[in-house]
């Protein structure tokens, strides 16, 4: 089985959907498989292999299904949770998780992920250069353009199940406090006319912190 899921995880790692989508299956029924290969980690790599990329139908469709699984482990164990908050890839996700959902409501052009536990104010520009090779990064992408209007809303679905969930990891929680953009661009989503179920995962990320 594990043999199985470990090819799986390599083909993962490449975008290919169906293996993605197989792997969440999998999450679903025992989490502790995925952890094992290290499906978590190639799901996080597809999303910060390209960043800045413009959005096709496809990657919006591969993008969703990674953060959905993630959200899942992260929601199901702790020991999922714990693998995926303390990933060296965690914060590049994050940052992608914010620039999803500023993306589809015309919040701010990029999405920044400073040290955790430091405010923007308390950060010079020297001091961002000697953390960016210690501890989490300090992280700038920019807002993609995305087309489809339906996969957007699940895409942001989906960043926002993923950061409700490491909103229970105390350094994240403490970091989503000070990124303003992002609160701003969420309580947006609940005053708008959105879809009711965008407004629902806007409502319960902000009632999490």
């Amino acid at each position: 089985k594990n043999n199985g899921l470990q090819a799986l995880s390599l083909v993962a790692t490449e975008g290919e959907l169906s293996a993605i989508e197989a792997m969440h299956e999998a999450c679903k029924d025992d989490p502790s498989v995925i952890l094992q290969v290290e499906g978590h980690v190639s799901v996080m790599n597809v999303l910060v292999s390209t960043p800045g990329q413009e959005q096709s139908k496809g990657k919006i469709a591969v993008d969703t299904a990674c953060l959905g699984i993630l959200a899942t482990l992260c929601g199901e164990t702790e020991q999922g949770r714990s693998a995926v908050a303390d990933a060296n890839e965690c914060a590049l996700c994050i940052s992608y998780a914010i620039e999803c959902i500023q993306g589809g409501c015309g919040g701010g052009e990029k999405a920044v992920v400073l040290t955790l536990g430091q405010d923007d104010d308390d950060v010079t520009d020297e001091e961002k250069e000697e953390k960016s090779e210690k501890d989490v990064p300090a992280v700038v992408v920019t807002t993609p353009s995305i087309q489809d209007d339906r996969g957007q809303q699940k895409l942001q679905l989906a960043a926002f199940s993923f950061l409700a969930e490491l909103v229970r990891v105390k350094k994240h929680r403490s970091s989503f406090f000070g990124m303003q953009d992002l609160l701003e661009s969420s309580s947006k989503l609940v005053s708008r006319s959105e879809p009711i179920e965008l407004q629902y995962a806007a409502i319960k990320f902000l009632s999490a912190l």
